[in-house]
């Protein structure tokens, strides 16, 4: 759901809404795909950045054990 295209329109606004609001659910439809949200630039950058971390931390101590074992 990264860019909204014939899914979002025709699905989301159309099936999904409708059974949402039969269910006594007030439904607003944002046309926009989650891809142009600050909100989620900033959740896939927090996870881009954490991988990155995680993966300089996990090379560090495989290094540190390599060492210890010569």
């Amino acid at each position: 759901m990264i860019v909204a295209g014939t899914h979002a329109t025709e699905d989301i606004s159309g099936e999904w809404r409708e059974t949402l609001e039969k269910e006594g659910f007030s439904v607003e439809v944002v046309m926009r795909g989650m891809g142009e949200m600050s909100e989620i630039h900033e959740i896939f950058a927090g996870h881009i950045k954490r991988a990155l971390n995680s993966k300089e931390e996990n090379m560090k101590n495989k290094k540190n054990e390599i060492l210890k074992s010569i």
